[in-house]
C-alpha cells in the first residue's frame, strides 16, 4: 500500500541512524517496489523512492548500484516536474558522491553546484548535503580553504535547521 511509504521512510532513517545500513536498504528497496507497484515507473514518487535507496546504498559504497537509480530518477523527476525541481537535490548530490568516489571531480563539481543552486532558490531546504559535496570537491581539488568554508556554511545550516541558535564552538 502506498500509505506505507511515510512510516517506511521513518524506519529506514531510525535504521541509517543506528547505522544498520542492510536494514535500511531493505526498508528502502521496499518502498521503491510499493512506489512501483501504486504508481509505476514513470512517477515522481518512484523517482524519489529510487533516490532514497541510492543514498543509501552510497552510504553501503555500492556506488554501481545506486549510480543506476539515480540516473534513472533524474531522468524521470527532469521530465515530470523540470530541471529545476527542488527533487532533484539529493539525485544530484548521489551524482557528485559517485563522481568524488570514482576520482572524476569535473563530474563532480557540475552536479554539487548545480544542486547548491537548487538549494539556493528554494525558501526552506532539507538538507545542507549540497553544500558538504561542494566541500568534498574543494578538498578533492586542493582547495582546503574553500571547502572549509563551504563546510562551515554547511554546519550553519543544519544548526539552524536543528534549532540551535548558539556559538559555532
Amino acid at each position: 500500500s502506498p500509505y506505507l511509504l511515510p512510516l517506511l521512510e521513518k524506519l529506514a532513517l531510525a535504521q541509517l541512524h543506528q547505522g544498520d545500513l542492510d536494514e535500511a536498504t531493505a526498508a528502502r528497496r521496499r518502498m521503491m517496489n510499493i512506489a512501483i507497484a501504486a504508481f509505476g515507473t514513470d512517477a515522481a514518487t518512484t523517482a524519489e523512492a529510487m533516490s532514497s535507496l541510492a543514498a543509501v546504498e552510497i552510504e553501503s559504497q555500492r556506488y554501481l548500484d545506486a549510480e543506476g537509480l539515480l540516473v534513472i530518477s533524474e531522468n524521470v523527476l527532469t521530465a515530470r516536474l523540470g530541471d529545476d525541481a527542488q527533487a532533484l537535490i539529493p539525485v544530484l548530490t548521489g551524482r557528485a558522491r559517485i563522481a568524488l568516489a570514482r576520482g572524476d571531480v569535473e563530474a563532480a563539481r557540475s552536479q554539487a553546484e548545480r544542486a547548491e543552486k537548487l538549494m539556493a532558490a528554494n525558501r526552506f531546504p532539507r538538507s545542507s548535503e549540497p553544500l558538504r559535496v561542494l566541500g568534498a570537491v574543494a578538498a578533492a581539488e586542493r582547495r582546503f580553504e574553500a571547502g572549509i568554508a563551504v563546510r562551515y556554511q554547511a554546519i550553519a545550516f543544519d544548526r539552524v535547521a536543528a534549532g540551535y541558535h548558539g556559538p559555532l564552538y
